[in-house]
């Protein structure tokens, strides 16, 4: 069977690089068009388009999928499939309706239905996430699914990581729908459960608010890292929180346990929020419950660094707390 791989962004190009690695080939790569970005503005193709390119494959960026000129080029390339992931345009009922259109998508559904799965599971702590092969239909994320693979969480994989992992699972298990699709067809069954739903991430979620307990606040941490990242001002810097640690509470607890200098120190200022402390290269914060141990910082407009390299540099201007924006009445 011919079939057509549709995404834009890393999580779409790392599906269809697992799909390539696995032996399934798209006959035709569909992406939206490059748009400016960074300092100067040039076009930038969309991740997918970089990888297909790099692999030689055939690709089309699109306006709008559903488009006509879409609709010729996917009749002439003999495709009889979509393979959707991350793609970011709704397919209208031209294509659901012509074409076999299933989407990759990375939540045990009906859990984390909408735009941000990831973020949203790790700012939740869920203990698994997962990777569903949807059967897409008119209505958002409704389709039957069939193939879903789960994944543990432990607590320290950050949304960089973990949307890696999901690319390859989901890979694996759209390769097998294909394979079952030419022998007859994969079983598709209903969604059981209760639906949750996620939102795209507003700029005023990334703020950190350490009235939170530690664990919260290492969760929002690692689900905002790789991009775009938690923001937090200290004394009169803006910064950027890309790695933490949470200490003083429950299974992540490093106080008493590790003792010295981590377990010390925390201890000093856990439950306190907002207050930080240091000791050699560590730098901890206290929130409303246990203290976060900051392991990668970035001064707004500066490299990303660790503690110790941020304490060196910006020692003198911290002020006395860690704080959310506006937390100070601004």
């Amino acid at each position: 069977m011919k079939f057509a791989f549709v995404g834009t962004p890393g999580f779409g190009a790392w599906v269809l690089s697992d799909l390539v690695d696995c032996g399934r080939a798209p006959a035709l790569v569909i992406s939206q068009i490059s748009r400016a970005a960074g300092r100067g503005k040039k076009p930038r193709p969309p991740e997918v388009v970089t990888a297909a390119n790099a692999m030689d494959l055939p690709v089309l960026q699109a306006q709008d999928i559903n488009d006509e000129q879409v609709a010729y080029r996917l009749r002439d390339s003999g495709v009889d499939t979509l393979v959707v992931a991350a793609f970011g345009q709704i397919l209208g009922p031209d294509l659901l309706d012509r074409l076999l259109c299933v989407n990759v998508h990375p939540s045990l559904l009906p859990n984390y239905r909408g735009a941000s799965p990831i973020v949203r599971a790790l700012m939740d702590g869920a203990p698994e996430t997962g990777v569903c092969v949807m059967r897409m239909t008119s209505e958002l994320d409704e389709g039957p699914v069939s193939h879903c693979r789960r994944l543990p969480l432990e607590g320290w994989e950050d949304a960089g990581a973990v949307e890696r992992a999901l690319a390859l699972l989901g890979a694996q298990a759209v390769g097998e729908v294909l394979r079952e699709t030419e022998g007859g067809g994969p079983e598709w069954r209903s969604q059981d459960g209760q639906p949750s739903y996620t939102e795209k991430i507003h700029g005023e979620e990334r703020w950190l608010d350490f009235a939170d307990s530690a664990r919260r606040v290492h969760n929002k941490v690692r689900a905002l890292s790789p991009s775009p990242g938690a923001r937090a001002r200290l004394g009169d810097i803006d910064v950027t929180v890309w790695r933490t640690r949470a200490v003083g509470i429950d299974e992540f607890s490093e106080i008493g346990r590790a003792g010295g200098v981590v377990g010390g120190v925390a201890g000093g200022v856990a439950g306190d929020e907002g207050t930080w402390t240091a000791s050699r290269t560590r730098l901890l914060v206290g929130c409303g419950e246990g203290a976060l141990d900051v392991l990668q910082i970035q001064p707004s407009g500066k490299k990303v660094m660790g503690a110790a390299d941020f304490l060196r540099g910006y020692g003198n201007r911290l002020g006395l707390n860690m704080r959310s924006k506006g937390s100070d009445g601004e």
